[in-house]
């Protein structure tokens, strides 16, 4: 049980989780636009449980695919995760809900470079009211999402309540959003929890240079910027 470990549980609330045992199937999926950072959860994988996962690309939703088989994997993973087999009532690991700040905040890390999301001031402007600057956090799952809430307000930031149950047009599933409001607790986040998502860490960078005047020298694009070189994480 380490700090990437519970980041990586954090990341798998936007996971795949799959097991067939009649077929001999043991599967694990990430689904995300970035292939960089899938790269990031791929290192992660292999340094602690000494599998490499493949890779493809999914014409029909546009996005890359991380994917590991293995029943070992699967067995670790899951018995690490303490996932009860249903992401809708799979709520977080005790060892990490009773565990150091540190580990809280690797989880809220990966939970958030996940499943959250942040104004995407690079095809917008920064000329952006302070009430629509926002962490949104996005899940089917309404208990997590409230114990998610309860490690960031730990921290000392102020957010919302959980709000929802919100039904798409088209879908069926009902989701909930937790949402953090304005760049001064928007930048707390940052400053507390961080960021591996190459997009999210120069839209905060972004958003940081614009309110506080200074931006780190590494992110020079967020197309080609890797979070983790030259910033104390």
């Amino acid at each position: 049980m380490n700090e990437e470990i519970a980041y990586l549980i954090g990341a798998l609330r936007d996971g795949n989780i799959t097991s067939i045992p009649k077929e001999g199937i043991y599967r694990i999926r990430f689904y995300q636009k970035s292939k960089l950072w899938l790269e990031l959860l791929a290192g992660i994988l292999e340094r602690n449980f000494g599998r490499k996962a493949s890779f493809y690309f999914d014409e029909r939703h546009g996005v890359w695919c991380l994917s590991i088989t293995s029943k070992k994997v699967f067995q670790e993973l899951s018995k690490l995760a303490e996932f009860n087999g249903d992401q809708s009532t799979w709520l977080t690991p005790t060892w990490i809900s009773n565990g150091s700040g540190e580990l809280k905040a690797a989880y809220v890390r990966g939970f958030f470079d996940a499943e959250g999301s942040i104004n995407s001031f690079e095809k917008t402007t920064l000329d952006v009211p302070e009430k629509d600057i926002r962490i949104y956090l996005a899940q089917a799952n309404q208990g997590v999402l409230g114990e998610i809430r309860e490690i960031v307000s730990e921290f000392g930031i102020r957010c919302g309540r959980v709000c929802g149950p919100y039904v798409k047009k088209g879908s069926e599933t009902r989701m909930y959003a937790l949402m953090v409001h304005g760049s001064e607790q928007v930048l707390k986040f940052y400053d507390s929890f961080n960021s591996a998502h190459p997009d999210k860490v120069f839209r905060f960078e972004l958003l940081k240079r614009s309110r506080r005047g200074d931006i780190d020298s590494s992110v020079a694009s967020f197309r080609i910027v890797w979070p983790l070189e030259g910033k104390d994480r």
